[in-house]
């Protein structure tokens, strides 16, 4: 039987009390480093937002990608297009009424600079140039693309295109910037070195929303008026399926995984999805009323905005289930992040 040491009880107490700090003290460092090199701070990360431009409500409202919480509403014009710099540090939107573009810093939500365009461009879709250094709008109004500095903030240079340009996306290299004209029926084929209309591609009835696959490869280009979604071969610049979706759509996003995509079916509340390697609508699921714009976040989750509801649906796309409504401004019309 061991004999208990009772000539020291207070160095012992004193050494217990000692190796239980320095364990809190490791336990601290270690928290410390990870989130250090985690890249994740606590405060809401920028990459974490998701901007929704309520057009009637002139208003961006900005959504918290993992709190789906509106953190703030931004006051604006009559927003109809919106785009975010790929750093996070800046938000652009078109102002249909004003015939402007607003800057919003992303790190204080608000409007630091308002960039005056021709006056009765009625901007419309806006996209960026992968480095972030220029703005393409789609002036509907003067059937012309303004092409915006960001460094200056003003316009630079317009090209002629189709009539009433209604959306802009770029290649993801950024050399060639495709615009929808919703009265020609028709896509518009920039080199962006240039700024000049190398081809025009006939689609359907009232082209609209746009998207590109990650490579780069193919268009794909909602037709509003002929319920169908037009497949164009950026390689060859021809027109090479038309896909039945449902009625009305307005909008298309590319999938996370690169093998779909997404439409909005505005009459049918609905959002149809497009298997690319098929180019075969495969499946539709429910949303809110009047779906118009849709976009993915960077947690993956799709975000699709309910233009008469005034809300936005948060779509889980592994079985396409809505997991969260949130109640945004009136007429939201478009969705960045």
């Amino acid at each position: 039987m061991l004999e208990k040491n009772t000539d020291t009880p207070g160095l012992y107490n004193s050494h217990m009390v000692i190796y239980i700090v320095a364990i809190i003290v490791v336990a601290i460092v270690i928290v410390v480093l990870a989130y250090s090199f985690s890249g994740k701070p606590q405060s809401t990360p920028v990459n974490n937002l998701v901007y929704v431009a309520n057009s009637n409500g002139n208003s961006v409202s900005v959504i918290n990608a993992y709190t789906y919480g509106v953190v703030n509403n931004i006051q604006v014009s009559n927003p109809r297009g919106i785009a975010v710099s790929s750093n996070g540090q800046y938000v652009y939107v078109t102002d249909y009424n004003t015939s402007s573009v607003s800057v919003i810093s992303a790190s204080t939500d608000k409007v630091i600079a308002t960039i005056p365009l021709p006056p009765g461009s009625y901007p419309l879709g806006i996209a960026l140039s992968p480095d972030n250094s220029k703005l393409y709008v789609a002036d509907s109004g003067h059937n012309t693309i303004s092409v915006i500095s960001t460094a200056t903030d003003s316009v630079i240079s317009t090209i002629t295109v189709g009539n009433a340009p209604y959306d802009v996306v770029l290649s993801p290299n950024g050399e060639y910037a495709y615009v929808s004209n919703s009265a020609s029926n028709s896509i518009s084929i920039i080199t962006t070195n240039s700024g000049t209309v190398v081809s025009t591609t006939p689609v359907r009835a009232r082209p609209m929303g746009e998207a590109i696959t990650s490579d780069g490869t193919k268009l794909y280009v909602v037709n509003n008026g002929n319920n169908s979604v037009s497949v164009i071969d950026t390689s060859t610049k021809q027109l090479i399926s038309n896909i039945g979706v449902g009625v009305s759509p307005m909008s298309i996003a590319a999938g996370t995984n690169g093998s779909s995509m997404y439409v909005t079916d505005y009459v049918e509340n609905s959002v149809s999805i497009i298997n690319t390697a098929t180019n075969l609508m495969t499946i539709t699921f429910k949303v809110g009323t009047n779906p118009y714009a849709l976009n993915f976040a960077s947690n993956g989750q799709l975000y699709v905005t309910n233009e008469a509801d005034g809300t936005v649906s948060v779509v889980d796309t592994v079985d396409n289930t809505v997991i969260n409504t949130i109640h945004v401004g009136s007429g939201p019309v478009a969705v960045s992040s």
